[in-house]
């Protein structure tokens, strides 16, 4: 519900869920998903080397 709406989380409550065809989908926010060969990016990846020190004196690098 944050997207479209606000609501407590103990408010909500679910009546029906179905399942649509893609045709009938109206929402882009939505239909954007509907591709089978969707990727999605890995913006925090940290890389381990098998042959480095475990204790070293710097903090590892995740920006990428």
């Amino acid at each position: 519900m944050g997207a479209w709406h606000r609501a407590w989380a103990h408010s909500i409550q679910i009546t029906k869920a179905e399942e649509i065809a893609a045709s009938k989908c109206c929402r882009p926010a939505v239909k954007q998903f509907h591709d089978s060969k969707i990727k999605f990016p890995l913006p925090y990846q940290v890389l381990c080397c098998q042959h480095k020190r475990h204790l070293t004196t710097n903090r590892p690098n995740t920006f990428v």
